[in-house]
């Protein structure tokens, strides 16, 4: 029998438009999905164990791409549709999971090919805290760049899903917070960054390669 993996990717996918969200979906949906999956493909570049499982949120067209896939590190799972910003669609992923770490990847989103690597080394650094926290990268439309976003556990707002670890025996789940308008935006990550503190952890590791492709009404790449 295989050992488990070191990291469990979980990627919750509705690929449909967000009724009432006023236009802020990525475009070409679809085919931002192919590209986030062979994004986690290309870890095989370097040496780290993953296992990516699919959550899908009540969405036919996710799970017809399972065959593209025969891969059985790649899993599909099929809830019913939840609502807006629900726990229930990543918790069902980590549920899942048999990796040491649960990290996180949308659909619209690429790794770079080193990202999981590069995390690994960070986490044995800081001797594996239950859940810590590394940079990602944003687009800056107005100088055609990518930079790094610096990860803050103590700030709010400080960090997002694309920039978090957490170790998967902890038991860490996202709550179930009450529903939130979407012009609200990333409130789902606050309340998930404000569960986390009740952890020890919280440590800055280091600078990841999660590109963040698209952020509403700012790009969509």
């Amino acid at each position: 029998m295989s050992s488990p993996p070191f990291f469990s990717i979980v990627m919750a996918s509705y690929l449909g438009d967000y009724g009432g969200n006023y236009g802020r979906s990525a475009t070409n949906r679809t085919e931002k999905f192919k590209r986030a999956v062979r994004s986690v493909i290309d870890q095989d570049q370097h040496t780290t164990s993953w296992e990516l499982v699919i959550v899908a949120d009540g969405c036919q067209e996710t799970m017809l791409h399972a065959c593209l896939w025969p891969d059985p590190r790649i899993r599909f799972i099929e809830i019913p549709k939840q609502r807006l910003w629900s726990a229930n669609v990543r918790n069902t992923g980590i549920r899942h999971s048999t990796g040491d770490y649960i990290v996180y990847l949308d659909t619209d989103d690429v790794l770079a090919p080193s990202h999981l690597a590069d995390l690994r080394t960070f986490l044995f650094r800081r001797d594996q805290p239950q859940w810590a926290v590394f940079d990602d990268l944003v687009w800056n439309p107005n100088k055609n760049v990518w930079e790094q976003r610096v990860a803050n556990s103590s700030r709010a707002r400080g960090a997002g899903t694309s920039q978090i670890a957490h170790s998967r025996e902890s038991g860490i789940l996202w709550p179930d917070v009450e529903f939130r308008h979407p012009h609200m935006g990333y409130d789902h990550d606050e309340q998930f960054l404000k569960h986390l503190r009740k952890f020890h952890g919280g440590d800055w590791i280091g600078s990841g390669g999660y590109y963040v492709m698209h952020i509403p009404r700012l790009y969509d790449l």
